[in-house]
């Protein structure tokens, strides 16, 4: 038998166009049991609808026997019992009055259970420093013991300051002068040489041996000539290419440009730090004046930077303050082409010596 769901209507219109009476027939056939089938399913659901409703009825019925008992009793005990109601409500409000009576009385001991465990630990704090205690009062003890031992043996102590400071004093007193008499030839130490350099130097110019302090000054800044140059370099990036020129130019023994050129950067050093001109009196001596006030007196700083304060020192002497014997360094000279005979090594390490000293100036101003 063809299939009539996939070939209905192909096989159909086959089918009524050979024999039109068949087809129908067919047709009504099929339709016919399928209409039986649901019929019969319907009166097999119908039937179980049914037998389960029968066996339900007993139920129904005790369900509205218990209903029917339940409203008597309800209606029963609500007319004997109307002043139940109250008396609940009254218990009921007795009960949360009680328990937030007991919450307030659980508070109040469990802050007294804290405030115990805390008496116990100041308690138990207490005993234990009780010990520390003991050994405070027996190191005041003591130290009032070395104290009163101590003012009592060392009554001279403060006489023999007095005597060291009384000496100190003295000493910067002879290193202001060394230094002052070393600016005089036109030398400045370096910072990092032994501390009694100065002090030698000038008792060595004292005795007339100015030529050993000039050589053994040159030799020490010939030695030192790489680390100057990179000190100020590091200082001052702008003026690197000026420097290197001019520290090139003495290693070319092209003294008569090193000199003039490493006296110009001073006057810029100087400049870019207080905006004023190193080599005019008034100007210097401000500025000095300015740095040595936030300075102690006493103080190596003080000390190294006193030659600045000297007016009368050969690199800054005026026109009116040089004699016709006078031969030393001197920038307004060399810088206003009056003296051409100044390209000498020892001129040109004098310029690095003081730009070198300069510069630690600079660099121990606030």
């Amino acid at each position: 038998m063809p299939n009539t769901n996939n070939h209905m209507p192909n096989y159909y219109s086959q089918l009524l166009q050979n024999d039109p009476r068949a087809a129908i027939g067919r047709i009504f056939t099929e339709n016919q049991k399928q209409i039986l089938e649901i019929g019969k399913a319907a009166q097999s659901q119908h039937k179980q609808l049914a037998d389960a409703f029968k066996a339900s009825i007993p139920q129904i019925d005790a369900l509205e026997q218990h209903q029917k008992f339940a409203n008597n009793f309800i209606h029963q005990f609500t007319n004997r019992n109307k002043g139940f109601s109250d008396s609940i409500r009254h218990l009921a409000d007795g009960l949360k009055l009680r328990i937030q009576e007991d919450k307030a009385s659980l508070q109040i001991l469990e802050i007294g259970k804290a405030a115990q465990s805390q008496h116990k630990q100041l308690a138990d704090a207490f005993k234990a420093s009780i010990p520390q205690i003991d050994a405070l009062e027996q190191h005041q003890k003591f130290a009032n013991n070395f104290i009163h031992q101590f003012t009592n043996r060392n009554k001279g102590f403060s006489d023999l300051i007095r005597h060291l400071a009384d000496g100190l004093k003295l000493r910067i007193q002879e290193d202001k002068e060394s230094l002052q008499k070393l600016a005089n030839i036109g030398w400045y130490i370096d910072s990092d040489m032994p501390f009694d350099f100065p002090e030698k130097f000038a008792r060595a110019i004292e005795d007339g041996d100015e030529q050993h302090v000039v050589e053994v000054l040159k030799e020490y800044f010939r030695d030192q000539l790489d680390v100057i140059e990179q000190k100020l370099v590091s200082a001052y990036p702008n003026r690197k290419n000026i420097f290197e020129d001019a520290f090139n130019a003495h290693r070319d023994e092209k003294f008569t440009l090193s000199v003039p050129v490493l006296l110009t950067q001073a006057d810029g050093m100087w400049h870019d730090a207080f905006q004023a001109n190193l080599f005019m009196s008034r100007d210097r001596r401000k500025t000095v004046g300015t740095v040595l006030t936030d300075k102690d007196q006493t103080s190596f700083e003080a000390l190294y930077i006193e030659p600045l304060f000297l007016s009368s020192l050969p690199l800054w002497q005026s026109q009116h303050e040089r004699d016709v014997s006078f031969n030393e360094l001197n920038r307004h000279q060399i810088l206003h082409g009056e003296v051409i005979d100044y390209g000498t090594e020892q001129n040109s390490l004098k310029i690095i010596a003081f730009l070198n000293y300069l510069l630690w100036i600079l660099n121990h101003t606030d």
